[in-house]
């Protein structure tokens, strides 16, 4: 097996050229009492297309169980706690390229003890590689608190282990909210609403599959030849320029001639539906299987299948359209 030179001088280049200390504003660190509904919370968020970084400490003991190793917690600490800071470095240079919100189940942080001596290395981790200054903390709560192979401590432990959380990441300067206990649809929202309300514009808020969402939805109310589709509507959408491609054919969109376009695409459409088959996200964007249904002024009705790619910018307009699609024939 060859050596990656490409990848490794690369990894060469920006640990060299990068600045410290070094913050990620789109990283949202979700931290807190063991068993407080926190792996529920990343799950759903997960399902709203949001990436996820999962926790290294599991993976740690479960990999040390297969080997017979002893870096677990219950048995050699300091060990295990190395295993896991150089995880959390990993994992955040690993996500370096994303420009949306990214979750991180726990942070470099939670490998810092306070009540033992520690190497320095582990604080100067936390100085220099930090993410968004919100930090979410799920509270103690016994109710749903269960133990299991990855998790040996009791409940009491896991009250003093979030007790220390409130500590160490206020001590390095971040902000803590604690989430409620609510259903876990609902303390999702309460994340993501915290983070529109607070943060600074200049960070992306964007689901790709919600933009997807609002841009069909959009679509059958605006694109009707008894709507009001007025020229400022597009704003709601599209970012001043953007790039549209319909089985290969090219343009360079903007407002104006978009709005143009759109004026004469609609003027004997009754009604436009779709049927979306499945949302695909990635860094890139979302791409959408999916059947578009238009019935025109006539009563004719066309019906579509198409594959269409959508690309955002950092928030949420659009930027690039491309679509391949064909006239299913009449039965």
């Amino acid at each position: 097996m060859g050596l990656n030179i490409e990848s490794s001088s690369l990894e060469e280049t920006y640990l060299r050229n990068t600045v410290f200390p070094l913050t990620n504003e789109n990283f949202v660190v979700i931290s807190g009492c063991s068993g407080g509904g926190k792996s529920s919370i990343l799950n759903e968020l997960a399902n709203r297309s949001y990436p996820v970084v999962l926790e290294p400490g599991r993976q740690i003991v479960k990999e040390q169980s297969v080997i017979s190793g002893n870096a677990l917690p219950w048995i050699n600490l300091d060990k295990f706690l190395d295993l896991a800071l150089s995880r959390y470095l990993f994992q955040y240079n690993s996500q370096k390229e994303r420009k949306g919100l990214v979750f991180f189940d726990r942070g470099l942080i939670d490998a810092l003890q306070i009540n033992r001596k520690q190497e320095k290395y582990f604080e100067n981790a936390a100085k220099n590689f930090r993410y968004h200054h919100f930090v979410f903390l799920v509270p103690p709560w016994e109710e749903i608190f269960l133990t299991d192979t990855e998790r040996k401590h009791s409940f009491e432990a896991a009250k003093e282990e979030y007790e220390e959380l409130l500590i160490k990441y206020k001590s390095f300067g971040y902000e803590t909210i604690i989430i409620p206990k609510l259903p876990v649809n609902e303390r999702v929202d309460f994340i993501l609403d915290q983070l529109r309300i607070k943060n600074q514009s200049s960070l992306s808020l964007y689901n790709p599959k919600e933009c997807a969402k609002r841009l069909l939805e959009w679509n059958r109310k605006k694109l009707t030849k008894n709507s009001d589709l007025q020229i400022d509507d597009l704003e709601e959408l599209f970012a001043k320029e953007f790039v549209v491609i319909a089985n290969e054919r090219k343009y360079e969109a903007n407002h104006q001639n978009y709005y143009d376009f759109l004026q004469q695409f609609r003027s004997n459409i009754e009604s436009i539906d779709y049927q979306v088959q499945e949302y695909i996200s990635n860094d890139l964007g979302i791409v959408m299987p999916l059947t578009a249904i238009v019935e025109r002024e006539s009563g004719e009705k066309e019906i579509f299948d198409a594959m269409m790619f959508l690309k955002f910018n950092e928030s949420g307009k659009i930027v690039h359209w491309q679509e391949v699609y064909s006239n299913r024939p009449r039965a």
